[in-house]
């Protein structure tokens, strides 16, 4: 997927370095510290840039170019950073409608048995060949496939995944742990990141978190690897999938600590986003000290009247094929062929999966074929996607959300009308908006390292959220 609290707020302009380590990209983006659902500035950052702001710069022959490529690895900002949130007025207000917000779903009853065996080491291999970033600080690497539970039903499901520990011995604690949810690879068997020999681009993050002394834990999700089908934006399905990953980690090695920490971009920021909403229910065993959403896909909902219309950015023509087929998997309100038709449901298959072929067949996707055949399809767009949409429940621990104020995948609005509901409920959010960035091009790695760094090392996060300063 490409590219607040309250409604009055004031934040900090901050800049970013303009000089840049070899293979990231400085557009000068400044940063806004957010405590309201604000308009952006309009600052223009062509989104077709975000694609050397990735993980790695080594081409992939072997798949189309993700839909995120999620953030440098190296940016130094020439600032520092306050915590928590402040009040004044700092622009227009982001109106929120009842017609999105999201609509609370049941979360599924699990077993006993299905609980007993989550997280549990199914069978695990070595890599073929790691790349020469990974070597340098893995001390162990494994692909494994463990136990996981489906967010739509409950049962018992295998996913696979990449686990990595750093160099030397663990503290006496054990490794404190990352799990990297990743951002959009496709919706089919072979889309999983630990199947790609870069890991899908992840390869630079991997590394500089191993560097940082963290072990790692990176799904696949269920039916990107190995078996099942891939329930595409079913936050219940990726937050157990991630809560999984790390019990596989700690199975698989032995050396971990109870504490972690979940990072994603884009639907994975959404995957994190909703491991912080449910780990009171599902992280038992663990200890969670905080999630990072980046760019995330926390409700799309808004989809649906774009598509009707025919106002979707290219960004999000291109998406739709994902939403649709993906939906059609596990919500029977949404039927695919009334909303596809021509070349996207022709190639559907193609657009959706992760050959060489995939990105050009995206890219060619047309409005009129996404667009919903009737009114009464738009709307049964819109309520799926908010029965998927966060927040649905409070956060249990501190969350770090960044997105890009040019981001035409998921507009801003949207993300701090998510924020701003998350607040309400009651939470406590530092969310940062890039100024000039757009869905994958955020930078400023270094305070996302010092807010993961922090949350390890016990120091208190902020204790508001919003006005609440």
């Amino acid at each position: 997927m490409r590219t607040f609290c309250s409604l009055s707020g004031s934040h900090r302009r901050l800049r970013k370095a303009t000089h840049a380590p070899v293979g990231t990209a400085a557009f000068g983006n400044r940063v806004r510290e957010r405590s309201s659902a604000v308009s952006a500035e309009p600052i223009a950052v062509p989104e077709d840039k975000a694609a050397t702001a990735g993980y790695s710069a080594s081409p992939r022959p072997r798949r189309g170019v993700r839909l995120w490529c999620a953030v440098t690895v190296v940016v130094t900002a020439v600032a520092t950073f306050s915590s928590g949130c402040t009040s004044g007025d700092v622009g227009a207000r982001v109106t929120t409608s009842a017609d999105d917000a999201p609509l609370v779903a049941a979360v599924p009853v699990i077993s006993d048995q299905v609980r007993d065996g989550r997280g549990r080491i199914l069978s695990d291999s070595a890599f073929e060949a790691l790349p020469a970033a990974l070597a340098a600080h893995a001390g162990r690497a494994r692909r494994a496939i463990y136990q996981s539970t489906s967010g739509i039903n409950g049962a018992r499901t295998e996913v696979s995944g990449a686990f990595f520990e750093p160099l030397g011995q663990p503290p006496a604690s054990g490794w404190p742990v990352v799990a990297l949810a990743h951002g959009t690879t496709g919706t089919q068997h072979g889309c999983a990141p630990s199947d790609s020999p870069d890991l899908d681009g992840e390869v630079g993050m991997v590394a500089s978190l191993l560097k940082q002394g963290y072990a790692v834990a990176a799904t696949d999700y269920e039916g990107l690897g190995d078996q099942g089908i891939h329930p595409y934006l079913e936050p219940r399905t990726a937050a157990f999938n991630v809560i999984d990953s790390v019990r596989g980690l700690r199975d698989l090695y032995g050396a971990e600590s109870d504490q972690w920490v979940a990072v994603g971009p884009s639907q994975g920021g959404q995957a994190a986003w909703a491991v912080n909403e449910l780990n009171s229910r599902y992280g038992d065993g663990l200890q969670l000290v905080g999630t990072v959403a980046l760019s995330p896909a926390v409700n799309m909902s808004g989809l649906a009247d774009r598509a009707l219309s025919r106002t979707l950015t290219p960004w999000q023509t291109s998406l739709m094929p994902y939403v649709i087929d993906g939906l059609s998997r596990y919500d029977s309100t949404v039927v695919g062929d009334h909303y596809l038709r021509g070349q996207a449901a022709r190639d559907l298959a193609v657009i959706t999966g992760c050959g060489p072929d995939a990105t050009s067949a995206r890219l060619h996707t047309k409005v009129d074929d996404v667009r919903p055949a009737t009114a009464a399809d738009a709307t049964a767009l819109r309520d799926a996607l908010r029965r998927i949409a966060l927040p649905q429940a409070p956060l249990a621990v501190p969350m770090l959300v960044m997105n890009g104020s040019k981001d035409e995948s998921i507009p801003p609005a949207w993300v701090n009308a998510a924020v701003e509901r998350s607040c309400k409920l009651g939470g406590h959010i530092r969310h940062l908006e890039i100024e000039g960035a757009g869905h994958s091009n955020l930078g400023h790695t270094d305070v996302i390292w010092n807010w993961i760094r922090d949350r390890f090392t016990g120091v208190p996060a902020s204790a508001g959220c919003g006005d609440q300063s």
